[in-house]
């Protein structure tokens, strides 16, 4: 992965992963273009700076994963995480698991149900 100023999104054997970079999150016609490109899961690195307001739970990215039927892994930095940026696997149904420490580095694995998220995006009108 290179920087860039178009959408990208790449095949893997399981998927196809879209990439979206922090403040990509507020300009909704960047995440319709990595959803147009055929992404299921979307990694999403954040850096939730000193000036980010406080947040509770990951709001814009749970509706990210609800509204385009994709899975989302959102990578935060290291002590961002009291301000809203903490690391987190969030599905269309919700946040699956987040990471605990505010200080720590470490290490978070899931496993995706793709065929459930494919289930779930025939159901989205698009």
């Amino acid at each position: 992965v290179s920087r860039g100023d178009k959408p990208a999104a790449f095949t893997t054997e399981h998927c196809k992963v879209g990439m979206l970079v922090c403040a990509d999150m507020f300009d909704p016609p960047t995440i319709k273009a990595v959803v147009d490109l055929g992404a299921e899961l979307v990694f999403l690195p954040v850096a939730a700076m000193g000036t980010h307001p406080h947040v509770k739970g990951h709001p814009l990215t749970e509706k990210l994963a609800t509204e385009n039927g994709v899975y989302v892994v959102k990578v935060g930095n290291v002590s961002s995480n009291a301000r809203g940026g903490r690391s987190a696997f969030i599905t269309p149904w919700g946040i699956e698991q987040e990471a605990t420490d505010t200080v720590k580095d470490s290490v978070m694995t899931i496993d995706f149900d793709m065929q459930k998220l494919r289930e779930f995006r025939k159901s989205l009108k698009r």
